[in-house]
């Protein structure tokens, strides 16, 4: 994917970035985040969630990997079924709050 939505729970805000270091760097320097109150979400999707996963691993922020089925039943769950990227970046950010996903580290990658 050429871009990835993130969803800001702290701001209530979708944000469409360039997948690329340097779209991710742009990115945070107009909306800075805290280390140490962050927390990176992503799904498993093939290769398109490893740039920017290292990206935020390199930098200190906590990032953890969800699996794509675990968000797929939460919106099947409701009521409007509707899945776009900003959906997910939003059912992701509800999943993280409640404590899922797995923590990744740089080693893994």
């Amino acid at each position: 994917k050429e871009e990835i939505v993130f969803y800001a729970d702290s701001l209530g805000q979708c944000f469409t970035v360039p997948n690329s270091s340097e779209g991710l760097r742009a990115f945070l320097e107009r909306v800075p985040f805290s280390l140490k109150d962050t927390i990176v979400g992503c799904e498993a999707t093939g290769d398109y969630h490893r740039e920017s996963c290292l990206f935020f691993l390199h930098l200190g922020y906590q990032v953890r990997m969800l699996n794509p089925i675990l968000a797929k039943q939460v919106i099947n769950a409701t009521i409007r079924k509707k899945k776009t990227d900003e959906s997910d970046a939003k059912i992701i950010a509800k999943l993280l709050a409640d404590g899922q996903g797995e923590k990744l580290t740089i080693e893994q990658y």
